[in-house]
C-alpha cells in the first residue's frame, strides 16, 4: 500500500466539511466565527466563542484538529489561511509557483528561487553585513578549528521542513531551503520541494550538488536535527554507507549554540522566532506555526491541492533569511562587544570567551559588562569568570581589585572572601588582611560544608602562627 492509499484510510473521505469556531481579533476587536471547509477560511462577524481547554483532542478529525491548533496558536490575534477566496477546485502543484525544473540522475526536482538585493534588510539588519565583519573569532567561540577559514560567502544556509520531529529513518524532508550570497552581495534562496515522496532520491541528489559547491554549512539547530534527518535518508538511498559520515563532518556553524551561550541570560528562550523579535526586531506576519507544517504537507498529498504548501514555503523562507541576518548580528557582536544593547548578552559573551580560553578578550568584555545593570545570578557568574581570567593571565593586582569588588557587592558570599584572603597571604603578604578575610569566610560558610570548614580552620591556624598568636 503506497502512502496516498494509507492517507485515504487515515483521513475522512469526501473532503473536509467540518466547521470549527475560533476567535480572531480585528480592528474593531469583535470576535469572528470561522469555518474550516476545504482548507479555506470564511469569516462571519459577531459570534462569541469560548476558548478550548486543550490543544489536542485525538477524537477529532484531522480538519478539526488543524482548526483547533490554529485557534490556540493565534491566541486572539489574526489568523492565517492559505486561500483568501474560497475555491473548491484544487490547485495543481505545477501551477502554485514559478518553479525551476532541474534534472538529476535520479529524476526531476522543482526549485523555487528567490533573490534579495544587497540593500535588503531583514528586520533591523542588512543581510550583506554578514560579508563585512571578520570571522577570526569563530573557531575559538565554537571550539571547532575547522572554521578557521570560514567566510560567509563560501557558506550555504540550510533549513528543512520535515514530516516529523523524530530523527529516525521514517522522517524525511519534503522542503529544503538553501541560501547563499552571490558575488555581488545579493542573497539567493533556493527551495527544493518534494512534489511526491517517490521522488525523494532526486531531491537528495540535487541537495548533494548544491552542498558540493560550498565548504561550510550554516544552520539553526542543524547539527541536532536537519543534518541527522538528511543523512539518514541519504544512507537509506545509498548515497553513502553508514560508516561514511561525510555530511555531518562538513564544517558547520550551528547558530543555536552560540546564541544560546550568549543570549540565554537576556531572553526567556533562544528559539528562532524569539531571536527574530528580540535581536532582529522582526515579527513574522501570518506565519504558519511549525507544528502544523507536517499536517499541511500530508493534506497536500491527500487532496493533491498545492495551496497548503504556500504558507510552508513562506515559513521556510523566513527561516533562511533569519539565519543570514543572525550571522550578520553574531559577527557584529563578537567584533564589537561594547555595542551590545543587552548587558546580560555582554556578560554571556564574556563567560563564553572564558570557557573557550580567550582570557584577555574575556577580561576586556567582562569588565565592561560588570558596570552595567545585571541580575545577581549573572553578576556572580561574571565575577567568577573574571577571577578565572586574572589567574590565567597572572594579573594579581586586577585579581585583588575584582575580588574586593565582589566582596562589596555580595558581602554574604563566602567564596570571594576565601579567595581574597589567599591572595593577601600569598601575594601582598598582608597577613592581617588575609586573617580577616579568612575569618569572614569561615563565619559565612554554611554548617553543612564540613570539608571546607576544616580547610579554612587549618588556614586560620597557619595565619595565627604567622601573626604570633598563641
Amino acid at each position: 500500500m503506497n502512502l496516498k492509499d494509507k492517507l485515504n484510510t487515515w483521513l475522512p473521505t469526501g473532503g473536509y466539511q467540518t466547521e470549527t469556531i475560533f476567535e480572531v481579533n480585528s480592528a474593531d476587536s469583535t470576535s469572528h466565527r470561522c469555518s474550516f471547509v476545504d482548507a479555506n477560511v470564511v469569516v462571519h462577524q459577531n459570534t462569541p466563542e469560548l476558548r478550548p481547554n486543550s490543544r489536542h483532542d485525538f477524537n477529532r478529525t484531522d480538519s478539526e484538529q488543524i482548526s483547533w491548533s490554529i485557534r490556540q496558536w493565534t491566541d486572539g490575534s489574526r489568523m492565517w489561511s492559505f486561500c483568501d477566496v474560497p475555491d473548491s477546485q484544487p490547485v495543481p502543484f505545477l501551477e502554485l509557483c514559478p518553479w525551476v525544473t532541474c534534472e538529476t540522475q535520479n529524476g526531476t526536482v522543482y526549485e523555487l528561487p528567490s533573490t534579495y538585493p544587497i540593500s535588503f534588510r531583514h528586520g533591523n539588519t542588512l543581510l550583506a553585513d554578514a560579508l563585512l565583519h571578520p570571522t577570526v573569532s569563530l573557531p575559538t567561540l565554537t571550539s571547532d578549528p575547522r572554521l578557521a577559514g570560514f567566510r560567509t560567502e563560501n557558506a550555504i544556509f540550510l533549513d528543512i521542513e520535515a514530516t516529523g520531529l523524530s530523527h529516525g529513518a521514517g522522517t524525511y524532508a519534503f522542503l529544503i531551503g538553501l541560501g547563499e550570497f552571490g558575488p555581488n552581495g545579493d542573497f539567493l534562496i533556493r527551495q527544493l520541494v518534494l512534489d511526491d515522496p517517490g521522488n525523494e532520491a532526486a531531491i537528495l541528489s540535487r541537495l548533494a550538488e548544491h552542498l558540493a559547491r560550498f565548504d561550510y554549512i550554516v544552520s539553526f539547530n542543524g547539527k541536532s536535527y536537519d543534518l541527522s534527518v538528511l543523512q539518514n535518508r541519504m544512507i537509506m538511498h545509498r548515497f553513502y554507507s553508514p560508516n561514511d559520515v561525510e555530511l555531518k563532518l562538513t564544517p558547520h556553524l550551528d547558530l543555536v549554540h552560540l546564541y544560546r551561550s550568549i543570549w540565554k541570560r537576556a531572553f526567556p528562550d533562544c528559539r528562532l522566532q524569539t531571536l527574530e523579535k528580540r535581536v532582529l526586531n522582526f515579527v513574522r506576519q501570518d506565519d504558519v506555526p511549525g507544528e502544523l507544517v507536517p499536517t499541511l504537507y500530508f493534506q497536500y498529498l491527500h487532496r493533491m491541492d498545492a495551496r497548503p504548501l504556500s504558507p510552508i514555503l513562506d515559513h521556510n523562507r523566513y527561516d533562511v533569511l533569519s539565519m543570514a541576518a543572525l550571522v550578520a548580528k553574531l559577527l557584529h557582536t563578537i567584533n564589537n562587544p561594547d555595542q551590545l544593547d543587552h548587558p546580560e548578552a555582554a556578560a554571556g559573551l564574556a563567560v563564553l570567551l572564558t570557557r573557550r580560553g580567550d582570557s584577555r578578550q574575556a577580561l576586556s568584555v567582562g569588565m565592561q559588562a560588570i558596570d552595567r545593570s545585571l541580575s545577581d545570578t549573572t553578576q556572580r557568574e561574571i565575577f567568577k569568570a573574571l577571577v578565572t581570567c586574572c589567574k590565567r593571565l597572572g594579573d594579581t593586582a586586577k585579581l585583588i581589585e575584582i575580588l574586593e569588588r565582589y566582596c562589596r557587592i555580595f558581602p554574604t558570599d563566602p567564596e570571594p572572601w576565601m579567595q581574597l584572603g589567599f591572595c593577601h597571604e600569598r601575594w601582598t603578604k598582608d597577613v592581617e588582611a588575609a586573617y580577616r578575610c579568612t575569618q569572614q569566610a569561615l563565619h559565612l560558610l554554611p554548617s553543612s560544608s564540613i570539608n571546607e570548614q576544616a580547610t579554612i580552620e587549618r588556614r586560620l591556624i597557619r595565619l595565627q602562627r604567622k601573626l604570633g598568636f598563641s
